[in-house]
């Protein structure tokens, strides 16, 4: 090679040498084949309805389904993963069948059960009407089989999709303990197995309509107060009750006098108040221990809720409940697995009583007795120092030491 050619070569170099140091050159990544492609959506299109599956408002003792414009339902795979949504088109036929159309995010297999949600339970808090229901408490369900997948389309083995609700709807008519009066009220607490749903009326009513979780063979407790006799509290339980999903009960429902209870003040403004008839409407952690005290004679009813002090070492006044001298206090439990427990106390971990006590339902459990100074304790369950009758319930690993 001649040295002019050399010299050309190294000055080319020299020169792209200067370029690169001085001037930002784009560089172009590396991608997968599946980044190199936009994602891919798949199209689904189906028909839903029944009118008597999606059942949101009420035409005499009927319930109508009806289908409502800005409405969708979440799709969901066999795996419970979301992969999709389908919005509401095309209603018709008095708004009970609609059209649902919208993309899924990925492909189905053939043979795949999907699930159609159209999910809003929103039970905890309602105001009574049918009207609240249908845009708060409403949740259906349907399921559809794949057929396939063709250049993007989903197709599915049924004709429709049946949506049935998961919640039934109750309208409670209340009335006064004889039954000849009605129960004119603006605020109610249901429990419905555990869950509970505050009702607020706008004007004082005797009929309420609510929508609660369906339930096979469960306790719901009804609690409210009178509008027109200076807020004189009534109850009500139904130890066993069935809610099938999608259904629509009528319940006429004669009150009690007395009082449900959702926290420690409301258990000791009851009790302060005399009311003749407790009843927990939740598991309740006193931080102190229940008196029954200054004359007074109560009946308490677990219903399947606990009393738990939660102690895990001796405190002053460790008992969960004590009956003083000259008081009544009867214990029950209208549900099932009420419990008294979590006590620490020199005498009584559960209950001590120094007045008169019906023990008639419940478990006292997981309470004990004990003493720094004498070295003892009295009753891990009870320890009775008055007048005392055990019928029912269940003492049970309790111990004094």
């Amino acid at each position: 090679m001649k040295t002019i050619d050399i010299i050309r070569i190294i000055a080319a170099v020299s020169l792209l040498a200067v370029i690169s140091c001085n001037k930002e050159v784009d560089v172009i990544p590396s991608v997968t084949p599946e980044e190199a492609h936009e994602h891919q959506t798949y199209t689904m299109s189906i028909t839903a309805g029944k009118a008597d599956t999606k059942a949101l408002n009420l035409s005499g003792k009927t319930l109508n389904a009806t289908w409502g414009d800005g409405e969708s339902v979440d799709v969901y795979n066999s795996s419970n993963a979301k992969i999709g949504k389908l919005d509401v088109t095309d209603i018709r036929d008095n708004g009970s069948t609609c059209t649902l159309d919208g993309t899924l995010d990925t492909a189905p297999s053939q043979g795949e059960t999907l699930t159609l949600k159209f999910c809003s339970p929103d039970y905890d808090s309602q105001d009574g009407t049918i009207e609240y229901i249908a845009s708060h408490c409403d949740y259906a369900v349907a399921e559809v089989t794949v057929a396939g997948t063709s250049n993007g389309n989903i197709s599915i083995v049924e004709s429709s999709a049946v949506f049935v609700n998961q919640q039934a709807i109750v309208r409670f008519e209340l009335s006064t303990p004889g039954g000849y009066a009605g129960l004119y009220t603006r605020s109610v607490k249901l429990v419905v197995d555990k869950q509970i749903i505050t009702v607020a009326l706008s004007s004082q009513n005797k009929d309420i309509y609510v929508a609660v979780p369906a339930i096979s063979d469960k306790s719901f407790i009804i609690g409210a107060s009178d509008y027109y006799d200076n807020g004189k509290d009534y109850y009500y339980i139904k130890s066993t009750a069935n809610f099938s999903s999608g259904q629509y009960y009528s319940i006429p429902v004669k009150m009690k006098e007395g009082v449900v209870v959702f926290n420690e003040t409301e258990l000791t403004s009851a009790i302060s108040a005399n009311s003749p008839y407790i009843v927990l409407g939740c598991d309740i952690q006193p931080g102190n221990y229940i008196q029954i005290n200054g004359g007074k004679n109560i009946t308490l009813d677990l219903c399947g809720n606990s009393l738990n002090r939660n102690l895990n070492s001796l405190v002053a006044n460790g008992s969960v409940i004590k009956v003083f001298s000259g008081n009544t206090l009867t214990v029950k439990d209208s549900g099932t697995g009420g419990m008294i427990k979590g006590g620490r106390a020199t005498d009584g971990g559960g209950i001590c009583n120094e007045g008169t006590l019906y023990f008639q339902g419940g478990t006292i459990t997981d309470c004990l007795a004990d003493s720094v100074t004498s070295g003892y304790g009295r009753g891990g369950a009870i320890y009775n120092h008055g007048t005392m009758v055990m019928s029912g319930g269940t003492l049970l690993g309790c111990w004094g030491k």
